[in-house]
Order: structure tokens, then sequence, then C-alpha cells
């Protein structure tokens, strides 16, 4: 039996009369004079009650009939304690229709006292009887605290509402107990301890005061989960507390946050699943340590769409995106920075990181907003996001922003819409409800239309994208986008196409053209070829804007910072080789192996030399020089040699063979460390085997059976008529090469054997050859080539320290040069790729590239070199990749068998997306399974779980291979077909070069990957392209996929080469063009896509040369798909022809660029200077003149140069003729043989003008050189004779002075001789002239004759004949006429004969013994001789080395033997040595 007291009136609580008692048994029972205060008693409110003492009730309720009732409180220390189990408060259900409300103004204490913290304390709300809908509130105006667990059970949210002011408290012990709050509205101004808190569904819960998630020990709780509607208060905030309890918003939840820094503290994160919202109003609410707001938390999202909106400035750890779990970051106007330690982090074991399972979409995205500091996989960008951003555009900048390119207007979605996509061929077609299109082509056999989107727009960019997959096991053909003329169906004026051919696998497309003015004419067509089986979806086409033009109209440069400039390049030196050993000589060659010009084995006999010297260890081999030929099928093979020189020494080999292998060439270089080849010429035997021709159209039919005929202008009957037809290009016969406005080439036999077209002689040398017509007209000039890729000339294969020095290739079948394996270090100086001498019918050099580099490992210089004439590019600098679809969770699979040696067992790779973007993720390759043999297709098996692919497969970079570090400098390319040169590679410096002529554009910086064919480059880094000129490098308009013309190229080919599809990941980065002048750009100076902090600057460009088609953007530039580029400070000269001076770039597809201080100047008047001044040569009669006059000249166009020189004239005048060949700003003297004074000047003009330099004087005067002393010493009366000399034949001497008493002077013999009497000095000159009177001028002489009669000539006179004292070896100083080992000079100091035998003792010092003396010696002494002459000393020395005179000699004459005398000579030491040395010391004076 339950009882219930209700209030029958108003009044005070202990007031017996107002309170009824209600019995609840099979009667009802009355009772009055109640006084309500027992835990067994109910009580029901059903009028205002004022309660005036702290009581207690088992529960209280609101009663049927009642509306709005209060219980106040008669002061605020009352307490109002409710003892039950559960139901503690309880809104009945009424009788009527109005709602049944109540309001406490007294403290509650909810409690069950029988066992404290095992009930509940429940709020309730119940229906009313006659009306369901009925609103009911309850409003707590003092606190509600407890010993129970809290349950709000209401009505639902828009039905049961619940206001607390005070207040709450759920606590037993000291041990906390939870909160759980359903279908009710709840204001909660008071702070709330609890051990948690949970608002389910059609609930709302708004929290002003601060809420306190004790959490519970031993439970893994969530301390907030809410399920509902919630707003935390501006002066609110939760803290959570408890290893794992966190804030949950579960599916249904939508929670506004505005409380302040710090205010939502978890342990560890905030939680969302299912479709929940969060909005931050204010910044910084999120931490997760209290004591240090930065101590910040993750958001943590799980299955479902969630939503997290921004409208403050907000920072967080990190965001962790489960699976299924598609997150949506709105950022308010008032957000301006949400900061990311890193885009994404792990939790528990979820690792959260974006994959094709889940994603993150930002809602009003903006870039240099969303600030991240680390990127765990860059793979993570891809599954971002933006509405008006390019999907697969995200990226950090370099301040750490995560930005994104911008992208246009929708304007086709997927197949549902007729308007979009009005024809459908549902005989293969059919439209899902989806948006997809799924084809079936089942038994068709060739092309089938599929779609035609609605017409396009003229003059319009668009993009286009979409997913296929085509059942492999159903089809046998393939899927064509194409943007095609409808009213004229030709597919020559198709815009773009792509083709769809991937088998089994998820695959995406996308590409980019622009319509021109015929553009409305154009749909989007989706065909099949045979049969297809397929699904198509996320089919999408968007209209670009257009793209900006920036003028070249600065009035000043711009002078701001620029950061992050490329280098280039580093310096450094190819080792040469270390020889120390003998060499085998030329002569060596022609005795010992018979290399001689009339052999026709020439390589073979090379190829035994080779060996002979790798046998003996010779480190080098000379050849005589020659003309050799080889007729056999041999190569030259210099393989694993180490300090090893090939020195040709100037000798030409002609080679006469194809042989098509692997690795095969002319010459076969592998494996060599410190290798030097130089000084030899490589050939081809022309008279037999021409490579190409030149041919001229001389009828054609277009009509019925389409041929054209060719005859070979050079030729009155071609040799080889089994002619081969490999490519037919139009010829420039002004330059005498490819590439004509409007030119072409045509592809047949390329490849020997394939594609070969019908032909006959109609006569010697006229060719008919049956193929499509339609290009060709009466009276073009093409370049018939009859090679393509066949043998080659050197191939390089992993040499280390490889120079290769003044060799030629004149001609060679297939490329020229090819390096390959692990090549490194290598210096290519004065290699030139050219026709040799007087060679002018030669229309090719080599028949495909001029040196082809498909893998390295870099540190390649190439200097000096010329490369010219080719059949494809001058240079391809790259290394090769390959391109993998997934196959399983640790493996992918190959589309065919190239490159194989990329991916053998063991090679690591770096896996690169489709897009080129990194996924910072490498794997090593642990197995090989066959899949398709025939085919070459492969599973390749890798060591670990392998990542998510994005744009539907792998890039794999081999990073062992590495072709970098490259200088090209003062090279010259020119008039080749294709491009000039092909940079796919890093660290490059290219300076001081020269383009002409080249076919297809200059450069071409590019990487790119088929999914059939190749697949090239590891991207582009770090070039420097300095101080070059390019001219006229795109004559035939080659241009990019999307139609422009340009000079130089940057961009990618994605899938299919060449494709629309560019990367916005800056695959080409870090490229600096500076210096550097333009001529005649006809189209772009450069087309610019899938770059980063591309800078151009301080260029110029001179278009003097007028098109018969002009195009409208000459000149300009065209930027998209880039970032950070930066294009400034470039001059443009004015011309009349027309000209888009300026950049064209997208506002969409581009990022950080800047366009500033670029200008267009009049041309200026030509300023030159002429170096040096007026030279005055001074030259004996053999030199020869030389010296350079050198001009330089300022203007900015194209100048030429003509020398002039002057010439003997019968008048005063000076007469000046042109010097034949002397075309280049400097004049080389000594080319011109001059011999006289002679006068030049050069002429210096351009398209508009010309100036003539000053005249320079270049005096010329020859003379002769007198040789021998000046000076002359003889003795009075000695007969002498003094012979002039000259260091050329002289034909007179002329003495000029007084003549000297007793002399004679001979002029013919150039002699002064005789004997003078009387002592003197006498002066004279003599001048020498030779027969062609070249002068020595006067030289001035002197003839010093000695008063001494008895001096040392007198001796010799006496001692000698004439013609011996003209003989030094008989009368000279130190010769020995007597053959007895004393000189003469010891006989004339001594007073001895020359030619009398002296003893050698008596030619000596000799100890003697004398008592008055510590050492004495004896020796001879001439008589005669004075000081004037001779000076004799006795010397001494402690080491034999270093002498000095003795001091205190003490001399004696001992005997006189006429004409010697016998001296003695005395020596006292003060100190006697432990040892002395002595010597007789004799000196001419």
């Amino acid at each position: 039996m339950a009882e219930e007291l209700i209030t029958e009136s108003s009044g005070i609580w202990s007031d017996n009369t107002i309170w009824r008692k209600i019995t609840y048994s099979p009667t009802i029972k009355t009772e009055v004079d109640y006084f309500p205060n027992a835990n067994t008693t109910s009580v029901s409110i059903e009028k205002d009650v004022t309660i005036n003492g702290n009581y207690t009730v088992k529960s209280v309720m609101t009663g049927y009939s009642s509306q709005t009732n209060y219980l106040y409180s008669q002061n605020d220390s009352i307490l109002l304690t409710i003892d039950s189990y559960d139901r503690h408060i309880n809104l009945r259900g009424g009788m009527s229709t109005s709602s049944n409300d109540l309001h406490l103004y007294c403290d509650i204490f909810a409690t069950y006292s029988t066992a404290p913290s095992t009930g509940k304390a429940q709020i309730t709300y119940s229906d009313n009887a006659t009306d369901s809908t009925a609103p009911k509130y309850l409003t707590l105006y003092k606190s509600f605290k407890t010993t129970e667990p809290i349950q709000v059970n209401g009505l639902g949210a828009e039905r049961s509402f619940l206001t607390i002011h005070g207040d709450v408290e759920a606590v037993y012990n000291g041990t906390y107990a939870k909160m759980n709050i359903s279908k009710a509205t709840v204001l909660i101004n008071g702070d709330v301890d609890v051990a948690n808190l949970t608002v389910s569904s059609d609930s709302s819960l708004t929290l002003n005061g601060k809420l306190f998630a004790h959490g519970i020990s031993g439970e893994n709780l969530d301390g907030v989960k809410i399920q509902c509607p919630a707003v935390i208060g501006e002066n609110s905030g939760v803290e959570i507390q408890g290893s794992y309890g966190n804030f949950h918003i579960g599916n249904g939840g939508d929670v506004v946050v505005n409380s302040g820094a710090g205010s939502l503290v978890v342990p560890r994160y905030l939680r969302m699943d299912g479709n929940s919202k969060l909005t931050f109003n204010t910044e910084g609410a999120l931490i997760v340590d209290k004591t240090d707001l930065e101590d910040i938390a993750p958001l943590w999202f799980w299955t479902g769409t969630q939503t997290v909106v921004f409208n403050a400035d907000a920072h967080l750890r990190g965001l962790c995106v489960g699976p299924n779990s598609k997150v949506t970051v709105e950022l308010g106007e008032n957000c301006d920075l949400l900061e990311l330690d890193s885009l994404t982090v792990k939790l528990d074991s979820d690792e959260g990181y974006l994959k094709s399972t889940n994603s993150l979409t930002f809602k009003n995205f903006r870039n240099n907003t969303v600030k991240v500091n680390s990127v765990r996989s860059p793979s993570e960008l891809k599954r971002i996001y933006a509405d008006g951003f390019a999907r697969g555009s995200f990226y950090i900048s370099p301040d750490g922003y995560l930005n994104a390119f911008t992208c246009g207007t929708k304007v086709i979605g997927g197949f549902s819409n007729t308007a979009q996509v009005p024809t459908v061929n549902s005989s293969i077609a059919t439209r899902n409800s989806d948006g997809s299109l799924s084809l079936n082509s089942a038994g068709k056999t060739g092309w089938t239309t599929g779609i035609k989107t609605q017409r396009l727009k003229p003059n319009t960019q668009y993009s286009v994208r979409l997913t296929y997959k085509i059942d492999g096991s159903q089809s046998n053909g393939t899927i064509l986008a194409f943007v095609r003329n409808q009213n004229t169906q030709d597919p020559s004026t198709d815009y773009v196409n792509s083709s769809m051919n991937v088998y089994d696998q998820e695959c995406t497309v996308s590409f980019n053209f622009t319509t021109d003015a015929s553009g409305a004419a154009y749909s989007i067509c989706i065909d099949t070829n045979k049969q297809v089986v397929a699904q198509i979806w996320d089919f999408e086409v968007t209209e670009e804007p257009s793209f900006v033009f920036a003028p070249a109209d600065a009035e000043s440069q711009y002078s701001g910072e620029i950061s992050n400039i490329p280098t280039g390049s580093p310096e450094f030196d190819v080792s040469l080789p270390q020889i120390d050993t003998p060499e085998v000589t030329p002569q060596q060659c022609i005795d010992s192996f018979g290399l001689t010009e009339n052999v026709t084995n020439a390589v073979q006999i090379i190829r035994n030399i080779i060996n002979y010297c790798k046998n003996s260890g010779i480190k080098k081999v000379t050849l005589p020089k020659g003309n050799y030929r080889e007729n056999g099928n041999f190569r030259i093979e210099l393989t694993n040699m180490t300090d090893f020189t090939f020195d040709g020494n100037g000798s030409t080999i002609i080679f006469n063979k194809y042989l098509k292998s692997s690795n095969n060439a002319n010459m076969y270089v592998a494996n060599n460390t410190r290798l030097k080849i130089c000084n030899f010429n490589m050939d081809w035997n022309w008279d037999e085997n021409p490579l190409a021709s030149i041919v001229e159209v001389v009828g054609l039919n277009k009509s019925g059976t389409n041929y054209v005929d060719f005859k070979f202008i050079e030729y009155d009957y071609f040799p080889m008529r089994n002619v081969r037809v490999a490519t037919l290009s139009r010829y420039d016969p002004e330059t005498q090469s490819v590439g004509v406005e409007g030119g072409y080439t045509k592809s047949y036999e390329m490849y020997v054997g394939q594609n070969i077209p019908t032909v006959e002689w109609l006569s010697d040398n006229v060719l008919r050859v049956y193929v499509d017509a339609s290009s060709y007209e009466i009276g073009h000039l093409l370049r018939m080539q009859h090679s393509y890729y066949e043998m080659g000339g050197i191939n390089f294969q992993s040499n280390s320290h490889l120079t290769m020095e003044n060799v030629n290739i004149y001609s060679c079948s297939g490329h020229a040069m090819t390096i390959g394996g692990t090549q490194q270090y290598t210096h290519f100086k004065n290699v030139n790729i050219v026709r040799p001498p007087n060679s002018e019918r030669r229309a090719i050099t080599c028949t495909a590239d001029h040196l082809h580099i498909s893998s390295s490992r870099g540190y390649i210089k190439i200097e000096d070199c010329e490369f010219s004439r080719g059949a494809d590019d001058c240079i391809n600098f790259h290394d090769c990749t390959t391109f993998m679809y997934p196959y399983s969770a640790t493996s992918l699979k190959t589309m065919n068998d190239r490159n194989t040696y990329l991916y053998a067992v063991g090679q690591t790779l770096e896996f690169r997306h489709g897009d080129y973007s990194p996924t910072d993720f490498s794997a090593t390759v642990v197995a090989l399974n066959v899949l398709d043999a025939e085919n070459g297709i492969r599973e390749v098996v890798f060591d670990r779980e392998l990542p998510e692919a994005y744009m539907d497969g792998f890039v794999l970079f081999n990073r062992a291979y590495d072709t970098s570090n490259i200088i090209v400098r003062n090279c010259y390319f020119h008039d080749n077909r294709a491009r000039g040169i092909l940079i796919l590679a890093s660290n490059v410096t290219m300076e001081n070069c020269r383009f002409f002529h080249n076919e297809m554009g200059a450069l071409k910086f590019e990487t790119g990957y088929t999914t059939n064919s190749w697949c090239e480059g590891h991207g582009v880094n770090n070039v420097v392209v300095r101080n070059c000129i390019f001219d006229t490098v795109n004559p035939t308009d080659s241009a990019s996929k999307d139609g422009f013309a340009r000079d130089i190229y940057f961009g990618v080919y994605l899938k299919q080469d060449p494709s629309s599809e560019q990367t916005y990941y800056p695959i080409l980065s870090n490229i600096l063009l500076e210096g550097n002048t333009f001529y005649n750009t006809y189209g772009l100076a450069a087309w610019i896509a899938s770059t980063g902090n591309l800078i151009i600057r301080d260029n110029t460009f001179v278009n003097e040369k007028s098109r018969n088609n002009p195009l409208s953007y000459r000149g300009a530039f065209r930027v998209s798909y880039s970032s950070g580029t930066k294009i400034i400070n470039n001059t443009y000269i004015q011309s009349a022809n027309p000209m888009s001076a300026g950049v064209f770039y997208s506002p969409v597809s581009t990022a950080e660029i800047l366009v500033a201080g670029n200008r267009t100047i009049p041309k200026p008047d030509v300023s030159i200077d002429l170096q040096p001044e007026d030279i005055s040569l001074s030259l004996s009669p053999d030199e020869a003149v030389t010296g350079v006059l050198e001009v330089s000249a300022s203007s900015y166009y194209q100048k030429s140069y003509q020398w002039y020189m002057s010439v003997p004239s019968d008048t005063d005048e000076l007469v000046f003729v042109a010097i034949e060949n002397q075309t280049s700003p400097a004049l080389d003297l000594s080319e011109l043989q001059i011999d006289q004074t002679t006068y030049f000047y050069c002429a210096v003009s351009d398209s508009t003008s010309s100036v003539n330099t000053r005249i320079v004087e270049v005096s010329v005067e020859r003379y002769i050189n007198q040789l021998g002393e000046t000076s002359k010493n003889v003795s009075r009366s000695e007969n002498f004779t003094w012979k002039f000399e000259a260091d050329h034949p002289v034909e007179k001497w002329v003495f000029n002075g007084s003549e000297i008493d007793g002399t004679e002077f001979d002029q013919s013999l150039g002699t002064l001789s005789g004997a003078v009497s009387e002592g003197g000095t006498h002066n004279f000159s003599i001048e020498a002239t030779t027969a062609e009177g070249v002068s020595s001028g006067s030289v001035d002489y002197t003839l010093n004759v000695s008063e001494n009669t008895r001096e040392y000539n007198l001796w010799k006179s006496s001692n000698f004949t004439q013609s011996e004292l003209e003989n030094p070896e008989v009368s000279g100083d130190l010769a020995t006429p007597a053959n007895d080992g004393v000189t003469n000079l010891q006989k004339f100091a001594m007073g001895f004969s020359a030619k009398t035998a002296v003893s050698p003792s008596d030619a000596s010092l000799r100890p003697v013994s004398d008592p008055n003396y510590d050492i004495s010696f004896e020796f001879y002494k001439s008589a005669s001789v004075s000081a004037e002459d001779i000076k004799i000393a006795i010397q001494e020395s402690d080491d034999m080395s270093n002498w000095t005179d003795c001091p205190d000699v003490a001399y004696i004459v001992k005997e006189v033997s006429y004409p010697s005398l016998k001296m003695q000579a005395g020596i006292k030491f003060s100190q006697r040595p432990a040892k002395k040395f002595f010597r007789l010391k004799i000196d001419k004076m």
C-alpha cells in the first residue's frame, strides 16, 4: 500500500491543514491534518507551498490536475531531503491539456538511506492523459545534491524541460555517481560534480556552470557523452578526470562551445562519431592539462559524418580520423588561424590516417589559414577536399600552412543530367542513378559512340576528371575520352584525347584543354573500341577562369628580396689516368699489329691492341694517324681497365654496319676507372650506305591510292636501291637542317621491319612511296632518314672517372653516345657531333639522340662541345623509373617488361603517387612472380605492407641511380630535330651555351611515366641556366599538349606521353633562368606547369623576324599548376612584329606567383667598343703577328660582324677590303699572316642598323738581336779576334765609331781583329742587317786594352796557335792540353808552360816542416803574374764545405826557378784546432 500527501491549498509546509493524504488501496481514503515529514511519504505539490524547515519525504510529484506550482523556501538554509530508491521528483501526467510544472526554491538532497549509492536520484516526466504533447517544466532554483546516480527521464526535448540554477552533485563517501539525461531539455546554471555525464538523443543541454566529471575507479567511462544539441556557456567549462574518460560527442550530438581558453579539459582527446557536430566560438578551449593552456588536445573521429566548426582561432594536437569517417571542418569568418601540431594523430588502436575509407573536407577553406606543423604521411594530403579548390592539390607551404589550388565552376557532374550529357548510346551505355555510367560493347569490333556532353563554350579553359574500371575478363578493347568538333567530326582537330586501356584496376583520368573561337561546336565524347565492359564514375567537368595577363610594362625594376635562389651543380673534378708505364706507340701499332689505312678490319686490329695493353699492364695506346675502315661486325671495346688512355692521334674510324642488340655500339666502354679517350673521329660509310638524304616532292596523289614521289636531289643515281624510309621531316635549305614554320615529321619504318611503306623506283633518283599524302605539297624539301635506332656511336656503361677529349662523331647509325648503369664522374671536353669539313651533302650526323643518359650516378661535365644535326634530342638527362598497380597488401603488378633491372630482388624502391607526390615510403623487393610471361607482367613482392595508392598506382624510384650534379658550359647545340636538352635531373648548371634552330624547342624540364611504355626522371631540382643564347629554337611552332608553341617547356606527362594532365605537386622545383637572351621566340618563351620556386629573371627577348602565321602569345610566359613562380626584371625589346610581352597565369592553379619589374623598351642605338687601342709590334723576322681585336656591342638585337683590313694603295688614303670568314666579335691576327703595318675596323649590324668601329692601327716592325758580350778585355800587343753574332743570318755588319789602331773590321764576317799597341778604352757601335733589310739597330761595344804585358792573354798567345786560341777545349781556362790534369789557369798562375806535362804534386799545396810555424806549405807561383791577373790564396775549412781565406799567412820565397817561384806559407794557430782542411785557391781577376 502506498501513501501520498497532496497540498490541498496554498500555505506553509508545516501547516497540517493544507495537506490531504491519499492511500492507494482498493478504497481511496482521505485524511486531513497530516504533516509530511517521513521517507515513506510522497508529496504531491498541487498548490503553491512555502517550506519552512528541513524535511524528508519519499518523493516530490506534481498533481494530476495542477498546472504550475511553486515550492517556496522560507530562507536559504532550508534543505528538502528526498529519500527513495528512485523516482525522487516526478512531473506526473495530468488529467488536463495543460502542463504540470513545478518550481522548487529550496536545496534538494536526494538519497537512498537504506543503501546509499545503490538507488537512482531520478527526475521523471510522465505523459498527460488527455494531451500527450503538453510540455512540462521543472525548475530547481537551489542545489540538487545526491548520493545516488542522477537519472533524468523526459518525454522528449520539446516536452520536458529541466532548469537547475544551483549546483549539482552526485557523490557518496568520496565516490562520484553518474548523471544521465534522456529525452529532456536541461539547463544547468550551477556547477556539476558527477562521475560522468551522458545526454542521450532527443535531449538538449545548456551548461552555464562548471562540469566536473570525476570518473569511477576501474570503469572505462566517457567523462561526457552528448548525443544531442548542447551549449557550453560563456562562463562554463568541463573538466574530465580519470585515465580513460574523455569528451564524447555521439550520433546526434551538436555541441556549441562558448566557454573560454582552457575551459574544456580532457584526459586525452575529444571524440566524435556517428553524425555529430562541434562548434568552437572561442579560442583555445580544448586542452588536456588545466595547469598548462598550451597542452592542447586532439580530436578523434569515428565512423559516421562529423562536422567541426571553428568560429575563432584554434590550436589542436591533431585529428585522428577513423575508418569510414567523413569529417568536415568549417572555418568561420572569425577563424583566422587553425593550427594543428600534426595533421593526423594515432589514438589508442586507431592509426588515424586519412585514407580512401575516410576523408577530410574543409568548408569555407582559405589559404594561409590552417597551419600544420607536421604531416605523418604526405599521402594524407590527397584525401583532403574543399569546395572551390582542386582535388589532390593540397600541399604544405614553406611556412607551414595547408594550402591548395583553387578551381573553377563545375558545369557537368556525372552522367545523370540529360541536359549536361544529352547523348548516350543506349546500345552500349547506361546511365545509373548515382551518376555513374555502365559501358558494355560486347560483340563490337570497332569504334562505337558512347556519350557526348553538351556543347562547350568558345575560348574557355576546361578541366575533366573521371574514374574508370574495365572488366578484363570481358574486354579486349579500350575506351577513349576526347574533345571533338561535332560539325566536322574531324579527329585531327580534337583538342585532346585520353586513352583508357588498363584492365581490372580503378584508374583516374584527368585532362585540361582550352577551346578556341570554334569551341561552341565541340563536345566531350567517350567512345569504345572493340569489346569493353566497364564502369565510369566521378565524371566532372569544370569551367576554369581565363588566364590573367600581366604585361611587361613596369617603370622600374623589382628590388624586393628573393630567397631560396637555386645554386646549380657544385664544381667537381674528374680524375685523369695515372700513367707510369710504357705505351704502345703509333709505330708499334703498325709494325706489331698491322694497323694501316689499307686494312678493312681496323676495329678488329684495334681490339687486339687494346687486349694486348690490358694483358701486359700497358696504360696507353696511341694510334698512327690515318683513316681506318671497319667492314666487319666488330666494335671497339674498352672494358674493365684502370688508368688507361686511348689516343686516336687525330685518326678517323669509319663504320658501316648495323648491329642492334643490348649494349651495342661502334664503341663499347664499360666498367673502367680513370679512363681517357681522346683525339679521334668516328664516321660512317656514306658512299655505300647513306644515313639520310634530302628529297623534294615532285609528284603526289591525294585521292584514291595516295602516294608521294620523292626526288633525291643530291644524287643522279641513288646507290641504296633497297632504300628504307624511316622518317620524313621538312627541311630548311637556308640552315641545312630540319625545321621550318608549319613543318612536320612523318614516321614510317622507324624500327627495322615495322610499318614498312610500299615503294617503287620511278627513275634513278625518284622514289614513289605509297603513304597518306595529305600533308605533302609539291616543292616541299624533306630529310628522309634511312636509319633510326640502330648501332649507335659510343655506349658508356658504369665507368668511373671517364674523360673524353677532342673527339668528333661525324655520323653514326643511332644514338651518338649513351650512358647507363652506374656511370659516375664523366667529362666531355671538346666532343663534337658535327658534319666533317666540306660535307654539306650530308643531311644528318646521328640518327637518334646525340647524348642519351638513361641512368647514372651523376657528376657529368660537358664543356666546349658542339652537338648538331642529329635526328633527335641533343641531350636527354634522366634516370628510368617504372609504374605499377597494387596487386596485394605487399605486392604490385607491372604493366610491361621494361626496366626490369630497377626492381630486381634486393633492390629498394621509393614509392611515389601517380601525381609524383611523395608517400614517404620505401620497400625492398623480396620476390618476383610471373603473371603473364608473354607480355612480361610480374608480381613484385616487397618486404612490408604497402601504403594505399592514390591515382591508381605508384611511380617507383630506384635511388641507386641518380643523374645529378651536371655542368654544361660553353657548348653549342643546333640544327637538330626535336629538342635541345631534356633536363630530368637535379643539381644542374648550364651556362654560356648557345641554342640555335632546335626544331621543337631548346629546353624541356620534364618528368613522366606511361602505363605501358617508358617512364623517365626522378624530377628536377636545383637547376641554373645562365647567360645562354636561345635563337630560333622552335622554328616549327612545335606545341605542348594544349596547343601552345614554346621555346622552353616545364611539365610532366602522366599515364601517357604526351598528356594534358599536370600535377599540383612541384616535381620540378628550384630552377633559375637568368641573364639569358632569347632571339626570335615564335611562340611562348616558356610553358610552365608542375613547378615550384621557378625564378626567371634578368633575361632579354628580341623578336626581329616575322612569321607567316604569327601567334598571338608570342614571347609570353604561360603559368599554371605552379607555386612560387617568380618572373621578374625581364626586358623585351620593342619590335614591329606582334608580341605579347608579359605573363599569362591561371588564377586558380597558381599559388604565390610574383610578376614584377618586367619591361618593354625601345631598341637602343648600337653602342660599340673595340679593344685594345692601337697595337705596335716589334717582331723578329720569323715571328708571326699575333694578338686579338675584340668588339663589344650593346645592341639587344642579334648582331652580325664583318671585319675589314687595309691593303696597299697608290693613294694616300686607306683602302679597306672585307676579310673573308671573319664574322665573329673577335679577330685573331695570327690567322691573317700580315707582315707590315695594317689598319682594321669592324662593321657591327643588326636587323635595323649598322655601325663601324674606330680604326685600329697594327704597327709591325721587324728586328734582329745581336748576341754575346758587349765588352772585351785584351792585353796590350795581344793578338785577338772579336766575332760578332746575331739570332738571324746577317747580310752586312756596319762598324760605327773611330777606327782602332792595329785592328781591322770585316763587314761580311762581322769580326774585329788585330793587336793594339797602346792600352786604353775604345767605344764603338755595330749594326747588323739581314738580306731582307731587317736591322738590329746600333749596339754599343767597349774594347778594354790592358797596360800589363805579362798578363794571362799574353801567356796564352805564346803557348797556343791562332786556331788553338779559337778552340776553348785547347786554350780554355779549364782545358788540360798536356792531359796531365793541370788546367791552363793553374799553369799560368804557377809559371808553367801550357803544353808541358806537370806532376800533380808540383801543381798542388804540399805540407813541409818548419819549427817556426804550427803548419807550413809550399807551392809554385809565377814570377811575372800580377794581382790584376790572378789571385792566389790558401783557404781553410772545418767541414770541406765552407771555405775561407786563412788569416795571417807568412809567405816566403824559398827558390827562384824562372819563370816560377817556389813559395812557402807558414801559419800559426791561436788555439790548435781538432781538425782543419786546407786548399790552394786560384781566381782569375
